[in-house]
C-alpha cells in the first residue's frame, strides 16, 4: 500500500490493485495461486471464472510474550513441546532440503497425492531466499536422526511456514510440534 494512504482506502486500493493484476494475466488452461489471507478480493477471482478454493492458515500475533502464546495453545501442543525439549535438539542448515522433499514426499504419498513440484523447483526457490536472506530451514534431530523439518521464509514484515514435513519412521508429532514453537 502506498504510505500515505488512508485506512478507509485499503479496500477500494487492493480491488483495483488487484483487478489490474488480473487483466495482466495471460489465457491458459490451469492456474493454481496461493494467495496472501490478508487478501480479501477473492470475488473477482471468481468474476473471471477460477475456481477458489479455501484452506485454513493460523496467524500469530507476535506482541503477545511466550507465556501467553503457549497458555492459548492446546494442552497436547503444550505435552509434545515440553517432552520434545528433553529430547530434541534444533539447528538450521540448509543442505537438508532433499530430506524435507523426501519427507513431504512421503506424507502426499500417504494422503494420496501426487507433488505437484519437483526437488529442482524447491531448489531454485531456496536459492533465492538464500540470496535474499529470506529463509531457514529448521531442523530437528533426536540423536542423530533428523525427526522433522520446518522451512521458514520472511520478508520485511512477516515470517510464514512455507512447508515442512516429518521424517515417516517417526512414531510422534513432538519433534513437529517443538519446530513449529520454535
Amino acid at each position: 500500500y502506498p504510505a500515505d494512504i488512508k485506512k478507509s482506502k485499503l479496500d477500494s486500493f487492493e480491488h483495483e490493485t488487484v483487478a489490474a493484476l488480473m487483466k495482466q494475466l495471460p489465457d491458459t488452461k490451469v492456474w493454481h495461486l496461493a494467495i496472501s489471507p490478508e487478501i480479501k478480493q477473492v470475488g473477482l477471482f471468481k468474476q473471471h471464472k477460477l475456481r477458489t478454493e479455501m484452506q485454513q492458515t493460523f496467524l500469530i500475533d507476535m506482541q503477545e510474550d511466550e507465556a501467553t502464546l503457549l497458555a492459548n495453545m492446546k494442552e497436547t501442543m503444550r505435552r509434545n513441546i515440553k517432552a520434545a525439549e528433553k529430547e530434541i535438539t534444533i539447528s538450521h542448515s540448509a543442505t537438508h532440503l532433499n530430506e524435507l522433499f523426501e519427507f513431504h514426499k512421503e506424507t502426499l504419498s500417504q494422503k494420496g497425492k501426487d507433488l505437484p513440484y519437483t526437488l529442482n523447483d524447491l531448489k531454485r526457490i531456496m536459492d533465492v531466499c538464500t540470496t535474499n536472506n529470506a529463509a531457514k530451514l529448521w531442523v530437528a534431530r533426536n540423536a542423530n536422526d533428523i525427526e522433522a523439518i520446518v522451512w521458514q521464509v520472511w520478508d520485511a514484515g512477516t515470517s510464514y511456514y512455507f512447508m515442512g514435513g516429518q521424517n515417516p519412521k517417526a512414531t510422534n508429532y513432538k519433534a513437529m510440534s517443538l519446530l513449529l514453537w520454535h
